[in-house]
C-alpha cells in the first residue's frame, strides 16, 4: 500500500487476484513506525466477473486459456498482449481443480 495521493490520512493500494466472480470479506490493519498495530478493519469486495473469463461466456475454460496463450504467443510477435505468464500460470492452477 501506499500514501494517497489525495489525503495525507488515507492509503491506497491494489490487489489484482480477486479473479473469481463472488465476494471477498479482506481485513486490514496499520503498523507504525513503533511496531504498534492497529485495530483491524474488516470490509467486503464483491467481483462481478471473472478476469480470466475472457470470451465472456460466464465460464472460465479451456477457451480462455487458449486465447490467454494465444494472445502470449502474439505478444512474442511484436503485438501487445493485455494478460502476463502469471496470468496464464494463475489460471493452469485454476483449472486443475476442476479437470
Amino acid at each position: 500500500m501506499q500514501k494517497s495521493l489525495f489525503s495525507d490520512y488515507n492509503y491506497e493500494g491494489t490487489f489484482k487476484y480477486f479473479v473469481e466472480k463472488g465476494d471477498y470479506k479482506i481485513i486490514i490493519y496499520a503498523v507504525d513506525s513503533k511496531g504498534v498495530y492497529s485495530s483491524p478493519v474488516s470490509i467486503k469486495i464483491h467481483q462481478e466477473v471473472s478476469k480470466y473469463d475472457v470470451n465472456k461466456d460466464n465460464n472460465v475454460d479451456l477457451k480462455d486459456m487458449m486465447i490467454i496463450l494465444s494472445s502470449l504467443t502474439n505478444c512474442n510477435q511484436g503485438k501487445m498482449s493485455t494478460y502476463y505468464l502469471s496470468d496464464a500460470l494463475y489460471l493452469i492452477q485454476y483449472l486443475m481443480k476442476y479437470y
